[in-house]
């Protein structure tokens, strides 16, 4: 909802989203606390107001203090774990770890709670210049990069800090715990180690076939024989590597044109039934006709994406390996379902907002034809595409990082399968302990977005407009109902 006020410039679900913060349990301690976080700063981003602010920052502070720092790897104790910590794995140490549960008996650390803290402090760093985040950012994407990234440059869910687990480690593989890396990865590049790192799980997470098909499709499964789902962390990553000025054309464009696979051959085309305003988990398929609120956020994280898109130069040259086949550029689009974006992303943001309050916030026309050519066999065409541009250095990043986690979704590891949620209400307030003194990085700006006065405007209108400068056609939207 923030980000489509942002969109729109307009600051019409700011009162409604302050409302749903204040009802979390004191300290984000119920569950969720990262997704607080990372939820409060977009909206600090769009509205400016530090009430926003201060809930991410008191989400940070949660979040490390169930963060091994310095001391805890020095001293063998973290203030809320009852187990002796484990000093390193395999000769790296253990700072910058995150546990995910706050169970005190529970020692795994889990990729998607290291990698939306390395967000959330990332953003913080940019967002206030305190060199506190940006050395917490440092450290967890220098914990990811030496312990959970593979020899395919892809990260893996956890390993466990406790002393008597042995370092065991979880083999499951999920696109949230690359996309944020990634995400993390390309506010940080800072230096050439770190920009090395950010092309080396780039490569590795558009490349992976454990959850994309030869349609270049997310999908992925929480469990053995659970049902597939989409993914808005590695959608929020590739968002935010097209709105840097920092990121090369070519891998711009590519991104582009992954994330318009998602749009079109997946999200309009597969996950939903025409005129609806459902989404279904699956992005292959079949759509949805029972509101989920976890398929729904996902839905809109690349429908309301592909609105920040349209403002950008168009994509430049299909990526094209002669003899394969292609995904086409963007440009290639028919306005059709174009024109159906304003309207679906209107209504899907006020479908959110009936069920957001007790759900939504706290978990975060008729079909035509493809706008993507299905690319039988794009992913290894693009594997040798970009070998000839960029070798990755493989097994170099292992040596050396909102999205919500199911609660039922297993840790894997051999200590522990983990049930998921942030129970203990021993939580401190205030400053988090010192860091190590590393400097703050310098981000490069974000692509600003042209400036409309519409605050005014009703929500209908506002998608009408949408559509307008979406579409140049006569092609319009659904007809956009209140309720």
């Amino acid at each position: 909802m923030a980000e489509f006020d942002g969109l729109t410039n307009q600051k019409k679900y700011q009162a409604q989203l302050k409302q749903f913060f204040s009802t979390a349990e004191s300290g984000f301690r119920g569950g969720l606390g990262f997704s607080y976080g990372y939820s409060a700063l977009l909206a600090y981003n769009t509205y400016q107001d530090t009430v926003f602010l201060e809930y991410a920052e008191e989400s940070w502070r949660l979040g490390r203090a169930y963060t091994l720092s310095s001391n805890d790897i020095s001293t063998g104790k973290n203030a809320n774990k009852d187990f002796t910590i484990s000093e390193s794995c395999r000769s790296q140490t253990m700072v910058g770890g995150s546990f995910w549960s706050m169970d005190n008996e529970q020692g795994d650390i889990v990729g998607l709670a290291s990698g939306t803290f390395l967000v959330l402090s990332a953003l913080l760093s940019k967002a206030t210049s305190d060199p506190i985040y940006a050395a917490a950012a440092n450290e967890s994407a220098q914990f990811i990069r030496a312990h959970l990234v593979n020899s395919d440059n892809v990260v893996l869910d956890s390993i466990s800090a406790d002393t008597n687990k042995s370092c065991s480690s979880g083999s499951g593989i999920y696109p949230y715990n690359s996309g944020l890396l990634l995400q993390g990865l390309a506010i940080l590049k800072n230096d050439d180690d770190m920009d090395q790192s950010y092309q080396d799980i780039f490569f590795g997470a558009v490349t992976s076939q454990t959850w994309q098909g030869n349609d270049g499709v997310i999908s992925y499964s929480d469990s053995p024989g659970g049902k597939p789902n989409g993914d808005a962390a590695m959608i929020q990553a590739l968002l935010e590597i097209c709105h840097r000025n920092d990121t090369p054309t070519d891998q711009r464009s590519f991104a582009r044109d992954y994330l318009g696979v998602q749009k079109y051959n997946a999200v309009l085309d597969q996950a939903t039934v025409s005129g609806s305003g459902i989404y279904g988990s699956s992005w292959t398929g079949p759509p949805g006709t029972t509101f989920d609120a976890n398929a729904q956020y996902n839905a809109l994280s690349i429908l309301i994406g592909a609105i920040s898109l349209t403002d950008e130069p168009k994509s430049t040259p299909t990526i094209q390996v002669t003899g394969t086949p292609t995904i086409s550029s963007a440009q290639e689009s028919s306005s059709n379902n174009d024109a159906v974006i304003g309207g679906t992303v209107g209504g899907g943001v006020v479908l959110v907002l009936a069920t957001v309050a007790g759900v939504v916030f706290v978990r975060r026309r008729k079909k035509k034809a493809p706008r993507y050519r299905q690319p039988g066999n794009h992913i290894d065409a693009l594997a040798r595409e970009m070998s000839e541009s960029y070798i990755p250095s493989r097994g170099r990043a292992s040596s050396f990082v909102a999205p919500i986690r199911p609660s039922d979704a297993p840790v894997d590891t051999e200590s522990n399968q983990s049930t998921g949620g942030i129970q203990s209400s021993d939580v401190p307030s205030g400053k988090s302990p010192s860091l190590v003194h590393l400097e703050p990085p310098t981000p490069a700006e974000h692509l600003s977005l042209p400036q409309r006065a519409h605050s005014d405007l009703s929500t209908a209108q506002l998608v009408h407009l949408l559509n307008q400068r979406l579409n140049p056609a006569d092609d319009t939207p659904p007809e956009y109902h209140q309720n």
